[in-house]
């Protein structure tokens, strides 16, 4: 992953984020870099790279992740060992160091949020995503992620871009004349710059410099801010006190735009007027390379700064510590976070811009229309000129730039004199008043294949600061539920429930209407009318929640874009959010029992390698690697999803989804899952049969669960099958893996194992009144016992092993045991064309034969 300022200029390519206010685009997916999903209870953290993004783009071996701030760990971890105290840390994984990224927060009152959030440093060599993946196991590491590389790329020029001879376009566009009439700012309101730097001694940038007076160049923190000489900003990339841009003139160009000396008869205006600005250089004088940038944020709000400017950024890259820090700033120490949105011609999105509680700004040429290279999408809150820019140069003098890095600067520079014009408005206001205000450019014919993907539409400072009866609506919460919880399921009924709040003026005849661009989503209640909503009213649409019905040819984890339109008198607004459909995967959850049920009929876990799911566990520890279904006429003929590489961890394939997994609730049992799938992966040796899919869940005698399997076969192929055989696979895993014994009880068609070293048992017996197959098996040479199969579980072996009746009662007998497993099935004589049958197993455990006996006999 790379992040690059948004630059536009010949020779060069600069690229950026997309961001909103609380978020234009508000979606429910929260991580997109972590698969973090809780189902009936069970949290499956696991982190993944976002698609595109691997290791190699991350920094090296560095980890940050933060603890919950609100556990007592002294009390906790007596009684709790899932808990992670800090100095216990080099006993999870290897490091080298780890220190807090902000030291000093827990003894702040206004940096709480930042409290808790630590850097490690990982030995050369060392496992990057297992090492995050072992603090996510404790339950009080609240998140634990990666730092990804930044570094700058450059756009190349386009024709569309190409610099006009002239000067500041751009104010008249923007109507910055008329706003000075009216507001030109003060001197208190402060804009930060975190860019490459500034050329200090310009001769329309020194005379607006935010000079730090209470330390001035002594060598001493005459301030006691943490910062030695700080008068002039600060390099916090190399960690000194010269920000000047020695590599990059980027910054330079940025600063002129929001922040060069207006009305001094030289050279150019900054829209800003009177504001100040803060350079805080983020890119390394050795090589340009970015370094500490969102810590900077956090810096520039301490230091004073009202506004601050981001125009660099980078491609779908989440970080949950930007979003903590991000988050301090706006929330907590009320500053205006502006961010360019890319300089990319495509739908995408970019952080930080795309970050909540940021102004996302992209760009358009002179006439309103988008840039030729321009980024768009739901994300953006409002456009502004970004082609041919005049503005401050790196070396001393003036020129056009191009990019939505300077884009950005405008929108900062109007959110300086909006602070001044309204002093009470919060930064959240502040940002809204500019958004709403923005105006409408989509019926430009240019513009229309990017309706409501440019956001409000482009910056009019005048409105901004004169408008002062506008309403803005905004989601700050939302929550669905179908019958099953927070589930979006084919054929389903989803009751959505959103939070808004009126930022601005009161509305009087509000009213919020849903739709959704999706096929799969059918609208039943859609309108919701809340009337009066006064300023910074929150309301809820209780008693009023929209309903939608999801059809059948809904996907599995696919993204439903839904939009909320909002309409008061003139007023028109909207806002995107997206629900996340279930996916091919559910862990049912019944008792002591739990296990991971997906797509293709594959049991435990939904990929190969033991990825994705919780496998099966009793009691909360795990007792098999391998689980899978077997159906077999002839040893060229055997359709399953067993493992058939036990060094490779891959199974066979036979199996495809034909309805995706999903809760019932039309049965006794307490949990109940269905599903549908066919065999015809195994191209012409398939037997045609289509497999229905129930896992239902049942309480069982002194509240011992159980699980059961039901499959029903139904032969929809060309011809009646003659001897079809069913089997469950298990390659058991209790405690002792190597010391474990499996064996056949008959009366109950019941195979079970055990461990020599403890009292667990574990089984499966066949309930439905086939004739019994079973198969113990010994998978290694071990302690007196014969290995039954290699690394390599073949098709003939499977057919060998389920086709023979009651062939092999014991595996692991001789010595302390053996690692086992073993095959559980039954014989169908004869399954016409177009008829079906059905063939039922239990899953049992517990620390007793007896335990597995008394369920199986219920």
């Amino acid at each position: 992953m790379y992040l690059r300022l948004l630059y536009y200029q010949k020779g060069y390519n600069f690229n950026v984020g997309n961001t909103n206010v609380l978020r234009n685009y508000w979606t429910l997916l929260l991580f997109i870099g972590m698969a973090h999903l809780t189902l009936r209870g069970q949290e499956l953290r696991k982190f993944q790279f976002p698609p595109g993004i691997t290791v190699n783009d991350c920094q090296t071996q560095v980890i940050i992740f933060k603890l919950k701030p609100d556990i007592d760990l002294a009390e906790d971890l007596e009684s709790d060992n899932d808990l992670l105290e800090i100095h216990q840390v080099d006993q999870v994984i290897e490091m080298t160091d780890c220190q807090p990224l902000f030291p000093n927060a827990q003894y702040q009152p206004h940096q709480t949020r930042l409290a808790n959030i630590y850097k490690v440093q990982l030995p050369p060599g060392t496992d990057l995503l297992k090492s995050i993946n072992k603090l996510l196991q404790y339950s009080n590491v609240e998140y634990a992620e990666p730092l990804y590389k930044i570094s700058l790329l450059y756009v190349p020029d386009d024709p569309e871009a190409d610099p006009d001879t002239g000067s500041q376009v751009h104010l008249s566009i923007v109507r910055a004349y008329d706003a000075w009439d009216i507001q030109k700012g003060d001197t208190s309101q402060i804009i930060a710059i975190l860019d490459t730097g500034v050329k200090l001694d310009h001769e329309d940038l020194t005379d607006n410099l935010a000079y730090n007076y209470d330390d001035p160049i002594n060598g001493l923190d005459d301030d006691n801010d943490g910062f030695i000489d700080n008068f002039m900003g600060w390099d916090i990339a190399d960690d000194d006190n010269d920000p000047t841009a020695d590599f990059d003139g980027h910054g330079s160009e940025v600063t002129g735009v929001s922040s060069a000396s207006t009305d001094n008869g030289l050279g150019v205006a900054g829209v800003g007027f009177n504001a100040k600005f803060l350079p805080i250089k983020i890119f390394r004088s050795s090589d340009n390379g970015f370094m500490n940038g969102y810590e900077a944020i956090t810096m520039a709000a301490e230091q004073g700064a009202s506004v601050i400017n981001l125009s660099w950024g980078g491609p779908d890259a989440y970080q949950q510590f930007a979003q903590d820090i991000i988050d301090f700033a706006v929330l907590d120490m009320d500053v205006v976070v502006v961010a360019a949105a890319g300089n990319t011609d495509a739908e995408l999105t970019f952080y930080p811009a795309s970050y909540n509680n940021v102004l996302s700004v992209g760009a358009t040429e002179n006439d309103d229309t988008k840039a030729g290279f321009a980024t768009y999408s739901r994300h953006i809150d409002l456009m502004a000129p970004g082609t041919t820019n005049y503005t401050t140069k790196n070396d001393g003098s003036y020129g056009n730039a191009n990019g939505s890095s300077f884009s950005a600067p405008l929108v900062a520079g109007a959110a300086a004199l909006v602070r001044a014009q309204f002093p009470d408005l919060t930064a959240l206001q502040v940002m809204e008043q500019i958004r709403v205000t923005a105006d409408d450019i989509y019926q430009i014919p240019f513009n229309l294949p990017y309706d409501e993907k440019l956001g409000k539409g482009r910056l009019n400072m005048h409105e901004a600061l004169t408008n002062n009866s506008v309403p803005s609506i905004r989601i700050t919460d939302l929550s669905y539920q179908n019958s099953f919880g927070e589930f979006i399921f084919y054929d389903d009924t989803v009751t959505i429930t959103t939070e808004l709040i009126n930022f601005l003026n009161p509305t009087q005849s509000l009213k919020v209407t849903l739709s959704s661009s999706s096929s799969s989503i059918t609208l039943i209640d859609s309108i919701y009318q809340p009337g009066v909503v006064n300023t910074l009213e929150s309301i809820e649409n209780q008693g009023s929640e929209f309903k939608v019905r999801v059809e059948n040819d809904l996907l599995p984890g696919d993204t439903l874009e839904f939009r909320l339109g909002f309409e008061d008198d003139e007023y028109q607004d909207f806002q995107y959010f997206n629900l996340i459909t279930s996916p091919d995967y559910l862990t049912v959850e019944n008792g002591d029992f739990e296990m991971t049920a997906g797509k293709n009929g594959y049991l435990g876990y939904n990929m190969n390698g033991f990825q994705q799911g919780i496998g099966l566990e009793f009691e909360g520890n795990k007792l098999v690697d391998h689980l899978g279904l077997i159906l077999t006429v002839h040893p060229d003929s055997v359709s399953n999803n067993v493992v058939n590489d036990f060094m490779a961890m891959e199974r066979d394939e036979s199996f495809i989804t034909t309805k995706n997994i999903r809760y019932f609730n039309n049965s006794t049992a307490s949990e109940d899952l269905r599903s549908q799938f066919n065999d015809s992966n195994e191209g012409d040796f398939s037997m045609g049969l289509i497999v229905e899919e129930k896992l239902l869940g049942f309480q069982g005698p002194n509240n011992k669960s159980f699980l059961i399997i039901e499959y029903r076969v139904i032969n929809n192929g060309s011809k009646d099958l003659q001897d079809l055989y069913v089997g469950f696979y298990s390659d058991w895993n209790l405690e002792d893996q190597l010391s474990n014994r499996a064996d056949w009880d008959g009366n109950l068609n019941l195979g079970y194992v055990f461990d020599g070293t403890s009292t667990n048992y574990a089984g499966i017996a066949l309930l439905t009144p086939q004739s019994p197959a079973y198969y113990a098996i010994d998978n290694l040479t071990l302690n007196g016992n014969t290995q039954d199969i290699g690394n390599d579980f073949t098709k003939t072996d499977k057919y060998n092993f389920i086709s023979g009746g009651v062939a092999k009662s014991q595996a692991g007998q001789m010595g302390s045991g053996n690692d086992v497993s073993h095959l559980v099935g039954g014989a169908i004589d004869e399954l016409l064309l177009n008829q079906s049958t059905k063939i039922a197993f239990v899953l049992v455990a517990g620390h007793t034969l007896n335990d597995l006996q008394a369920a199986v006999s219920q």
